[in-house]
């Protein structure tokens, strides 16, 4: 937050690009400003008298605005107005501090410097021919791959900067990758750079990755119970079905038995009966 002093626009859009170089984006500025009054109706100002024809000005800028627009501070925005009076109070009441990058980046560059590892794990070149018979360069590998995927959630654009000198994999400096990041012509870097390589605290490495062994799963079937397997032979339907029939065929069996006159029914002319012969 700067003080309260008068500011021409050209001094805030400075010290907001000043700020920007060291990725400070979430600051304002409060600048004095006056109100145009006729100087007829003006008069001396006492000590220790509140001056009410001043006014403060909140100012501040928002970046990943446009694709042309991305971190270069063309236009700073007025937030608020705090005027100046017995108690003082802001004109809008509005959030001094907003959110200023969102979760699209409506089509910016991420400008990526790729070291060439050689290992497909990482990020390596690779030459193609187009259809107008030039040779393309093209960067591929794993860190590439996640690199595209989490671009594409965010709305960037790849932007493949050169390697800066001396930042060839055999040598590992990092001076030139420094400064090139403090100037904003790279943001990220990829090709196999885990802690080891870096050792400027300027620098920061994401989550450090190295394969050590490889796992093979083969999926296998859950296993059962011998009760539950029985079970699952017919649908809960279909066993309500079928024991709702075996209820009703024992019960109209036995009915049929009791009264019958022949001897073929004898074992049929009590439930326990007729439950065990069905």
């Amino acid at each position: 937050m700067a003080g309260a002093n008068e500011f021409s626009k050209s001094q805030k859009t400075d010290i907001f690009d000043y700020l920007s170089k060291f990725r400070i984006y979430n600051c304002i500025i409060v600048s004095r400003e006056q109100y145009e009054i006729d100087k007829r109706y003006s008069r001396p100002i006492k000590v220790n008298e509140v001056n009410t024809s001043m006014k403060l000005g909140v100012y501040t800028w928002f970046p990943y605005q446009s694709s042309d627009r991305f971190t270069e501070v063309n236009d700073i925005t007025l937030l608020d107005s705090w005027v100046i009076s017995a108690q003082g109070h802001f004109t809008k009441n509005t959030d001094l501090f907003p959110q200023k990058i969102s979760e699209r980046f409506n089509g910016c560059p991420m400008k990526a410097v790729v070291r060439d590892s050689g290992w497909i794990f990482t990020a390596t070149y690779h030459n193609y021919t187009n259809s107008n018979v030039s040779v393309v360069t093209e960067v591929s590998g794993m860190e590439m791959s996640l690199l595209s995927m989490v671009l594409k959630q965010l709305n960037m654009m790849f932007f493949h900067v050169p390697t800066p000198a001396s930042f060839e994999i055999e040598k590992g400096l990092t001076e030139n990758l420094i400064g090139a990041m403090i100037a904003k012509e790279a943001y990220i870097a990829l090709g196999f750079l885990g802690t080891r390589n870096l050792f400027d605290a300027a620098l920061d490495s994401t989550k450090s990755y190295f394969i050590i062994s490889f796992s093979w799963y083969v999926p296998c079937s859950d296993k059962y119970s011998r009760w539950n397997s029985i079970f699952r032979i017919f649908s809960l339907e279909l066993w309500l079905f079928l024991t709702t029939a075996v209820v009703i065929t024992t019960i109209s069996t036995a009915l049929v038995g009791r009264y019958s006159c022949t001897s073929g029914w004898q074992g049929y002319k009590t439930l326990t009966s007729s439950l065990t012969n069905l």
